[in-house]
């Protein structure tokens, strides 16, 4: 008799963390972006110079008004599988960034998270900031 076998369903990552000396990154990824349990979270931070941060900064200024003085920091996000950057359904993250070196905000400043995009437009910034405070900024779900 031939025995039938029920093919596995793939363990399912959905809980990601990446820290260093500045930050800590949580994301919840939804089980739709299916990204299997090897799968990581890669964040560079971006600096003053570096084409993408202009990018990013120009993109804030032009698409949201913010100000050229203001003060930016841009972490690049991904999640790669097997050293590949994977593709995530749009609204299937949700980023945490906590700050360890709690820089008191004034009242009139405010963090924000961005995501910013590459669009046929060229590159444009979204404000998805869920809920902030002086140490910690969250994002609504994007997509990468």
């Amino acid at each position: 008799s031939e025995e039938l076998t029920v093919p596995e369903e793939p363990a399912i990552k959905t809980d990601f963390l990446y820290e260093n000396a500045e930050v800590v990154i949580t994301a919840k990824v939804s089980e739709e972006a299916a990204l299997p349990e090897n799968a990581e979270i890669k964040a560079e931070k971006l600096m003053p110079g570096d084409p993408r941060y202009e990018e990013a900064k120009k993109a804030s200024v032009d698409s949201l008004g913010t100000a050229e003085d203001a003060e930016y920091t841009f972490y690049d996000i991904t999640f790669t599988v097997d050293g590949n950057e994977a593709e995530l359904p749009k609204g299937a993250a949700e980023i945490q960034m906590k700050f360890k070196n709690e820089i008191p905000l004034e009242e009139s400043d405010k963090q924000s998270a961005l995501h910013i995009s590459k669009t046929e437009d060229g590159t444009v910034a979204e404000n998805v900031t869920a809920e902030s405070n002086s140490d910690a900024v969250s994002s609504s779900g994007f997509n990468f």
